[in-house]
Formats: structure tokens, sequence, C-alpha cells
């Protein structure tokens, strides 16, 4: 596990976000192919007028959005109809930073009861004594898978959300799940205890509330 979170502590990145209407957000990122991307949880890049990538070093890059949020269609009799919008966002970064590892992501599923952890910028990563304030630091929460929610549209297009016991906070929208077996990525997170989820299961939106205590992930 200590293996794990030294290689990836520096692939996960606090997302910094000014909106259109100019209020400013935050959330957790983290690099992917060979440093020219991030991925991030799509509500946190909506709206969004500019995107800046931070490391605790202090290094900053500024981002393009090359996605925030997929639809999945089908065909019907009247047409084409929305099911879901997967809650995923893609960032284009400007230049690379300096030193940084790129996640590789896992296509398997997690399963149920297997160790996973994530690590993001809760509360967005600022930790202040008195009037000292340092770099946001990235931190590590680690639990269990402790269950699977998948919907299949097709053979090919399915979604799933899997439950970790353990909770999230604001700010860590878009923090990578890390499989512990295996190093890779299985999951980003996307709600808090507090925050409803739409989700599709037997063609219908339901809104999903998370006991306390537990985050959910978007697989």
């Amino acid at each position: 596990v200590l293996d794990i979170i030294q290689k990836m502590h520096s692939s996960v990145v606090m997302v910094n976000v000014i909106y259109q209407d100019g209020s400013e957000g935050f959330g957790t990122g983290f690099i992917v192919a060979d440093g020219n991307y991030a991925l991030t949880a799509a509500h946190v890049i909506k709206e969004a007028k500019t995107v800046t990538l931070s490391l605790p070093s202090g290094e900053n890059v500024v981002c393009k959005i090359e996605m925030a949020g997929q639809c999945l269609v089908k065909q019907t009799g009247s047409g084409i109809e929305k099911i879901c919008e997967v809650d995923v966002g893609i960032l284009r970064l400007e230049n690379k930073f300096s030193s940084v590892n790129a996640v590789e992501l896992d296509r398997d599923v997690a399963k149920t009861g297997e160790d996973v952890l994530f690590i993001g910028y809760p509360g967005g990563g600022l930790n202040r004594i008195e009037k000292l304030l340092f770099n946001p630091i990235p931190l590590v929460t680690k639990g269990i898978v402790s269950g699977l929610l998948r919907t299949s549209f097709s053979d090919e297009t399915f979604e799933y959300y899997f439950w970790v016991d353990r909770p999230s906070f604001s700010g860590n929208s878009g923090s990578p799940v890390f499989r512990v077996n295996t190093g890779k990525v299985t999951g980003i997170i996307t709600a808090a205890p507090y925050m409803p989820k739409k989700i599709l299961y037997e063609d219908k939106e339901h809104d999903i509330y998370l006991p306390d205590g537990y985050a959910i992930a978007f697989g």
C-alpha cells in the first residue's frame, strides 16, 4: 500500500476552477496519458471559465476542457433518448508538469469486499494554523468496496457505481480510487454522503443518498 501511495501522490492534482459567473470552486483530478491529460468529475468543471491544476510543490498548469460529462443515448421509435450522463471530465494540459506520474486505468471492475484507497483534496486541501497557510496536500483514505450497482444498456455499454466504506468530502470529487491489489485506478469519487446522485436503474432515474460514512464512485 505504501508503494502505491508514494507513486500515486505525484499523479493527483488539485483542480482550481473559476466559473462563468465569477465564483470559485475546487476538486481533485489525476494525470493520465503520459502527462498530457487529466481526469476529474464532470460536475467540478462544468460551466468553468478557467481550470488550473496544482501540485503541493506550488507548480500550476492551465488546462482546457475536452469533455465535461458525456450522454449515453439509445435509439427509440420516436428518436434518440438520453439514458444518463457520465460524471467524468477530461482536461487537456497546456503544458506538462515538470515531475509527475501518469496513472494506469484498470479495465476490470472492483469486487465487493476488495481493498481500495482514494487520494484527494477535501476542503480544497487548505491547511491553516492561525495566520499560516500551507500548500495544499493530497490526503489518503483507505477502505473497502461495500457494494456495486451496475446498469447495462447493451452488450458493450454499461455504467456502474460502487460504494466505499469511508466518507468523502467537498473537494474529493474527482479523486481517483485505486485497487490495492493492482495499484490501478478503478473509479472516480463522484458524490459525498450528503450529496444526492442520480442514477439510472431499470429505465428510471433514482436519487441515491448515501448513509453517513460512505463515498460513492463511478467506475
